[in-house]
């Protein structure tokens, strides 16, 4: 049988262990406590931003149109001799480069708004925060993405991303 002095040394041995221990949860705990703090600093920044660019990218579909407009206006100057036929290829395929690198813009920002959305959701739910859209938001999202799909300003792939992600939210 152990006497007390055995017992009390068995108890003083790992006192310091637990100490340590004590520590080291402790640091883990002000760690996770600053994490979801900057996590959360980061998401209002991100929603302040995405806004921003949602916005912008809606401005270059504006461009797009009018560009679109010019390209019809074009084609009707020719057909009733305003303008060369010659003259009216080489303005639309200009605008048609225009349109191009436009919309090559769009999808990279749609591209990064769309990995930015997924990286910072994947942080808010580690720290139990779900960043969820109204459905009236998320449905009327739907709907544009589609009619920017019919209007062919979007490619498949993306339309598909996009869809998806938008469905899963109104699942939520």
């Amino acid at each position: 049988m152990k006497g007390y002095e055995e017992i009390e040394s068995l108890k003083k041995k790992y006192d310091n262990e637990f100490k340590k221990l004590d520590s080291e949860i402790e640091k883990a705990e002000k760690m996770w406590t600053e994490y979801k703090a900057f996590i959360e600093q980061i998401n209002e920044y991100w929603i302040k931003k995405s806004k921003e660019i949602e916005a912008e990218i809606n401005s270059l579909k504006g461009i797009i149109e009018f560009y679109n407009n010019m390209k019809i206006e074009t084609a009707i100057n020719s057909s009733i001799g305003i303008i060369s036929e010659e003259e009216a290829t080489k303005r639309i395929e200009e605008l048609d480069k225009e349109i191009n690198k436009i919309k090559s813009i769009i999808d990279y920002l749609s591209l990064k708004l769309s990995s930015y959305n997924d990286a910072i959701r994947k942080h808010l739910s580690r720290i139990g925060v779900i960043r969820v859209e109204r459905k009236e938001d998320l449905i009327k999202k739907l709907k544009m993405l589609e009619e920017m799909k019919k209007r062919g300003e979007i490619d498949e792939i993306t339309y598909i991303k996009l869809r998806s992600e938008i469905e899963s939210l109104l699942k939520m």
